[in-house]
């Protein structure tokens, strides 16, 4: 993920680029392009009784706190 103030490193992965190497292995995985996407796609797929782990830095936390 971007760190403010940090200048872009060639060849450096993306959160994108992350999710497209799990996609070789594994389908149910998906990349989100901001918060609101990121919630709105879990409110597809959660369930009651679930349990999601939300990790990162900086605001992703408020996208888990919707579902609390």
């Amino acid at each position: 993920y971007a760190v403010a103030g940090r200048l872009e490193v060639a060849g450096e992965i993306s959160s994108k680029d992350l999710v497209e190497a799990v996609k070789k292995r594994r389908k149910d995985v998906s990349y989100a392009i901001d918060l609101h996407d990121a919630e709105n796609q879990l409110k597809d797929v959660i369930k009651p009784g679930d349990v999601v782990l939300v990790m990162g830095a900086g605001d992703i936390d408020d996208v888990a706190r919707t579902f609390v």
